[in-house]
């Protein structure tokens, strides 16, 4: 997996293959990002060049208060959140903390990493759902025979998600709360703006 490394614009010096040397305008990496540009681009290779739009820390900061908002206001009662939606897939014991929380709202709207599996025996589909368990422990597992589904939720890092689907994946997973708690839709979005 490609890191992102971070670049600034400027003028350097280049030398050519004759030994000339003439002053151009390059992408030059940050200092902190010499060795990872060094692992994964090569001499005279030609890369595209994204800007990525980083994401606020307010809106960060605003997403988890509004996620810990919440997750204090579920119903205890979870066949009440089965029966308002229709989810068959609520933990059983419920959710064990806002992360898990969160990484489930992620799967139930899509923003996750399916995974399906058919084995010739349930004992290879287990051993494959341990392996992920182990990787992920909320990651979303169901198996029927030997049949596996695993669902990952994507990572919401600033490295691993840029500023828009950050911003998607926000307002999907508090409207699936605000549906699950009851709250009235922009509720979690308007309390939490006040604590962030």
């Amino acid at each position: 997996m490609m890191v992102p490394v971070v670049f600034t614009w400027t003028e350097a010096e280049i030398i050519d293959g004759d030994g000339v040397a003439t002053r151009r305008k390059v992408m030059l990496p940050l200092a902190r990002y010499a060795k990872v540009a060094d692992r994964q681009f090569h001499d005279s290779e030609e890369y595209p060049l994204v800007v990525l739009e980083t994401r606020s820390r307010s809106s960060h900061s605003h997403f988890f208060a509004a996620l810990k908002d919440g997750f204090d206001n579920l119903p205890e009662n979870l066949s009440v959140i089965r029966e308002r939606l229709g989810i068959k897939t609520v933990p059983r014991d419920g959710w064990l903390n806002p992360e898990h929380l969160r990484k489930w709202c992620l799967c139930e709207t899509g923003s996750c990493e399916p995974l399906e599996v058919d084995f010739d025996d349930q004992k290879d589909a287990m051993r494959l759902a341990r392996f992920y368990r182990a990787r992920d422990e909320y990651c979303q597992i169901m198996i029927r025979g030997s049949h596996v589904t695993i669902r990952v939720a994507k990572s919401q890092s600033a490295a691993a998600m840029a500023k828009q689907p950050f911003e998607d994946s926000k307002k999907a997973v508090l409207e699936l709360i605000e549906s699950m708690t009851g709250l009235r839709k922009g509720a979690l979005m308007k309390n939490a703006g006040r604590a962030a």
